[in-house]
């Protein structure tokens, strides 16, 4: 910033004081207008570049100002901060000065008034024994009150006694109710034996036990049983009977789950009875429990299985190595009757569908003869119609019911 000129200073006053007031302001006045229309005629003389410089020159100072205005006004706010500061130092310094003043006055107050009361029992002359003992208590109350030692020995004995009898008494009136419950229970106990072992005379049919079925992953309108043999050729004719068998012209899933005997059917189990060319690292990383159904609506049909993964990366992995021989392997499976592969080379393709990456098979039509899915990070679904994806997907996020 540039300083003030005293001289300057000093003119000024002279004129102020030789011109008046008014005449001062009106002077004043021209010599501002005269500066800024010499101001403004230089800015019109000046070249592109000269004007250039010196708006830049302007924005410079501008800048500048307006960065010192902003420090000062932070270096007054901080000065003012720490001024506060200091005086809550103060403040409090003196809050706790005084509470320590106070508390301090207290324990003198009450010390001088237990030096008072010390004096005052000394004064009197009165005599206090230090110890209150039973032997002291003892030899008063003989001497107060006209009575022997002999005679407290056998008043405490008779209370002793008497105390010993009520014991007694209660103890053995709490142990009557639970004596006679033992002795119910017992009986009780004896009946339910002599009739659970009593010949039984009825000689009806035996029921047999239940069989099992497994928890579905989705909700179905039906679920079937499936007993299966020893072979491939039987169970693949009882699969085609049972998941070509329309229970509805509605729409609806039905699932249906493996039996061997009692026994439900693990996914090893389907792999090796339908011959599915799994690589072992897949069928490693796939849980036994699966799912296997029909989607149908509109009279078309469509099989799907859902298996569960334990870890995606390396199951997605061991699907992308499957795609080769997938649909060949899961014809026998989802696909009615015998049926031989189609003549294609089998190249998945990527579809997006409800927000899924679906791989696609289809021929050269078009038709999808295979897709696979994961619904999640453990769940896939495997089927053969973009319908029974959107239907089953539906359901999986919904939960089973």
């Amino acid at each position: 910033m540039t300083k003030a000129d005293p001289g300057e200073s000093k003119r000024d006053a002279a004129r102020k004081a030789l011109a008046g007031e008014e005449r001062y302001a009106n002077l004043e006045k021209e010599l501002s207008d005269l500066t800024k229309r010499r101001q403004d005629a230089r800015h019109a003389m000046e070249s592109s570049e000269q004007k250039r410089r010196r708006e830049t020159n302007e924005q410079i100072a501008g800048r500048k100002a307006t960065t010192q205005a902003t420090l000062e006004a932070k270096r007054k706010r901080q000065a003012e901060n720490k001024k506060r500061q200091e005086e809550a130092v103060l403040i409090e310094k003196r809050r706790v000065s005084e509470t320590a003043a106070k508390a301090k006055q207290k324990r003198v107050s009450k010390i001088q008034t237990s030096q008072e009361k010390i004096e005052q029992l000394k004064n009197s002359g009165s005599t206090l024994s230090p110890i209150r003992t039973y032997t002291r208590d003892f030899a008063r109350a003989v001497k107060n009150r006209d009575v022997s030692a002999v005679k407290i020995a056998l008043s405490e004995q008779k209370r002793k006694t008497k105390g010993l009898q009520q014991t007694t008494k209660i103890r053995s009136n709490r142990k009557t109710p639970w004596l006679l419950i033992i002795v119910i229970i017992l009986i009780i106990g004896g009946g339910i034996v002599a009739y659970m072992s009593w010949p039984a005379t009825d000689t009806g049919p035996v029921t047999p036990a239940p069989t099992p079925s497994p928890d579905s992953l989705i909700f179905s309108e039906y679920n079937k049983p499936l007993g299966l043999g020893q072979g491939i050729e039987v169970p693949k004719a009882s699969l085609d009977t049972e998941a070509d068998l329309i229970e509805s012209d509605q729409l609806y899933v039905k699932t249906i789950y493996f039996l061997r005997g009692q026994s439900l059917l693990t996914f090893n189990a389907l792999r090796q009875t339908f011959d599915l060319g799994i690589s072992n690292r897949l069928s490693r990383n796939l849980n036994p429990e699966f799912s296997f159904g029909v989607y149908h609506d509109e009279g078309r049909t469509s099989r799907f299985l859902i298996l569960e993964s334990n870890i995606h990366e390396q199951a997605y992995a061991g699907f992308i190595e499957w795609e080769d021989k997938m649909l060949t392997d899961l014809l026998p499976l989802l696909y009615s009757g015998e049926r031989q592969p189609p003549a294609i080379t089998p190249n998945f393709s990527d579809k997006r569908i409800r927000n899924k990456d679906i791989r696609l098979l289809t021929n050269p039509d078009g038709d999808v003869l295979l897709l696979y899915v994961f619904l999640d990070q453990n769940h896939i679904l495997i089927t053969t119609s973009e319908g029974a994806f959107d239907t089953i997907f539906q359901r999986f996020i919904t939960g089973a019911s």
